[in-house]
């Protein structure tokens, strides 16, 4: 009987801090909402969470990674190509399967989703997953091709993370992807 309260003590602790724990969870994506940092390269403009700090920079490039943890994750975000023409969708679709390649990236299957509409700009190829790198190197990787027919530029963006850690900045990535602004 003594350890009796004890133990309540312990539990309703532990409840307490389970508690808090899915209220920050739960209230997460409004933080992020709240406290994103504005970024432009050329005509792309994007919100980043606070926490994404700019490794690298250079005139048509971002990199992205987080320096408050140790997670293997590096966003990249460049521009590949400008004043580039294309005819519709399926060109877009080979330029991807083409840079895949040129980056030796392989997904372990082989599909990637085309939002294209001939009739709306910008037309976007992505693709995400558990990937290969250079034959060795598995990763989860998430990955958008970006073509404005106004603008005529061509953009490559991509989230690459350790496959365990696949899952910690990837909503933040398709975030990032589903609220672009082409100026």
């Amino acid at each position: 009987m003594q350890n009796l309260p004890t133990g309540w003590i312990i539990l309703t602790s532990l409840l307490g801090v389970l508690c808090y724990i899915l209220w920050v969870i739960w209230r997460e994506k409004e933080v992020v909402a709240n406290n994103s940092i504005k970024h432009q390269l050329h005509r792309l403009n994007f919100k980043t969470p606070s926490w994404w700090t700019i490794k690298e920079t250079a005139q048509d490039y971002l990199q992205f990674h987080r320096a408050d943890t140790r997670y293997d994750w590096t966003c990249h975000i460049e521009r590949i190509s400008s004043n580039i023409s294309l005819k519709n969708g399926e060109e877009l679709a080979e330029i991807f399967r083409h840079h895949m390649e040129l980056q030796k990236v392989q997904f372990d299957v082989e599909e990637f989703s085309l939002f294209i509409d001939d009739q709306v700009s910008p037309w976007i190829v992505r693709a995400d997953g558990t990937a290969t790198e250079n034959f060795t190197n598995r990763l989860y990787l998430e990955v958008a091709l970006l073509y404005s027919n106004e603008q005529k530029d061509l953009y490559y963006l991509h989230s690459k993370s350790s496959v365990l850690n696949g899952s910690v900045e990837g909503p933040y990535f398709q975030t990032l992807l589903e609220e672009l602004i082409l100026a």
